[in-house]
């Protein structure tokens, strides 16, 4: 009985390592496929995040550009409108410097008709007295 016994606890203990031999690499091979998963799910979300942050990249760049194009040309319209203004305010300071200066020669010229005015009734005066005088 006790061969016997202890030939069906080897066999047993036997049957039972093997089993768990079994399992152990069943369970092996198990997590060597779920690592292989993960391992592509990360490789896949690195190249899928990679991919993103190119194109984010490249729409930010795309409209960065666009708005330096249009700040560009603001710019440049409010450089024209510049140009122009500045242009007019020279015009019209020219303007008002040579109707100043028209207005002085007219002040002058009145200046001298009326000197010579004076000088007219001056003279007749003066003749007017030598006429009194010489009666």
């Amino acid at each position: 009985f006790e061969e016997n016994s202890q030939k069906q606890l080897e066999e047993t203990r036997k049957e039972l390592y093997e089993n768990s031999q079994k399992q152990l690499e069943e369970t092996r091979k198990e997590f060597e496929n779920y690592k292989k998963q993960f391992e592509e799910t990360q490789k896949q979300f690195e190249e899928n995040s990679q991919k993103q942050l190119e194109e984010t990249r490249k729409e930010l760049y795309e409209n960065s550009q666009k708005q330096l194009e249009e700040t560009r040309k603001e710019f440049e319209n409010y450089k024209k409108q510049f140009e122009e203004t500045q242009k007019q305010i020279e015009e019209n300071s020219q303007k008002q410097v040579e109707n100043s200066e028209k207005k002085i020669q007219d002040i002058q010229q009145e200046l001298v008709n009326s000197f010579n005015e004076l000088e007219n009734t001056r003279k007749q005066l003066e003749e007017s007295q030598n006429q009194t005088q010489s009666r």
